[in-house]
């Protein structure tokens, strides 16, 4: 009998070639998760990143889409390494691990508690249409700033 593998290979892809695969592609095309603590997250993420805590992961993995390119990041590369090795493991088609992590990142940052702003979401639409709409919301802003600067 043969098992399926817990952990399998994955790409991983610095700064500058992550930030390429989001500027490549519309915000709904991919999804970005955080595998750090609350608090990290707070004090700063990459916008529209997703937090779920590395130690949360086995038991959320079906918050995230599984058919959909995820992007996984957290201080330095360590716990995501981890993260995307075991999420391609569990069957996700397309995992990249952002190495050197938040630390190495050279582009735009957010702050504050995940939470933030989701309030203005209103709670009677369902959960895929309010990510896509986050998600072009968070799109539409870098654009506009990007044109203001």
């Amino acid at each position: 009998m043969k098992s399926k593998p817990l952990f399998n290979r994955v790409e991983s892809l610095n700064g500058e070639a992550a930030r390429k695969f989001i500027a490549d592609r519309s915000a709904a095309d991919y999804q970005v998760l955080d595998v750090r603590q609350p608090r990290e997250y707070e004090n700063e993420y990459l916008p529209g990143a997703r937090l779920i805590p590395l130690k949360q992961l086995p038991e959320k993995q079906n918050d995230l889409d599984r058919q959909k390119p995820l992007l996984v990041y957290c201080a330095s590369g360590g716990r995501s390494r981890v993260a995307a090795q075991f999420l391609a493991g569990q069957g996700f088609a397309e995992g990249y691990n952002i190495s050197g992590g938040i630390k190495k990142w050279q582009g735009r940052k957010a702050v504050g508690p995940e939470k933030a702003g989701l309030e203005l979401i209103d709670p009677e639409v369902d959960y895929e249409n309010g990510l896509t709409l986050s998600y072009s919301l968070e799109d539409g802003l870098q654009k506009f700033y990007a044109g203001l600067a």
